[in-house]
């Protein structure tokens, strides 16, 4: 189920920082051009970038990390319940 999402774009922690200049702006442009209503992030705090882009383009904040040391023991379906509902939250 797409929960009819549509992935503007992907930024990660990068030591290359022209590239990553490139692709936030890039980012930006896109969101310009397509509005959205989310930024979804698997770490908190969140990065200085994307903190700006978030507050410039006001996206609600989902932090989605499946991988924590809390969920070892979870079932799959524990696992997706609270991503189901964040993403639901952004259609």
């Amino acid at each position: 189920h797409s929960f009819g999402l549509q992935n503007m774009g992907s930024l990660r922690n990068n030591h290359d920082q022209g590239s990553s200049i490139k692709r936030l702006s890039e980012l930006h442009s896109q969101l310009e051009k397509t509005p959205a209503k989310c930024l979804l992030v698997t770490t908190l705090p969140l990065s200085r970038q994307a903190e700006q882009t978030a507050k410039k383009f006001q996206l609600e904040t989902k932090v989605i990390n499946m991988l924590s040391e809390g969920n070892k023991h979870k079932t799959i379906l524990d696992l997706l319940d609270p991503v189901i509902n964040s993403l639901s939250s952004c259609q």
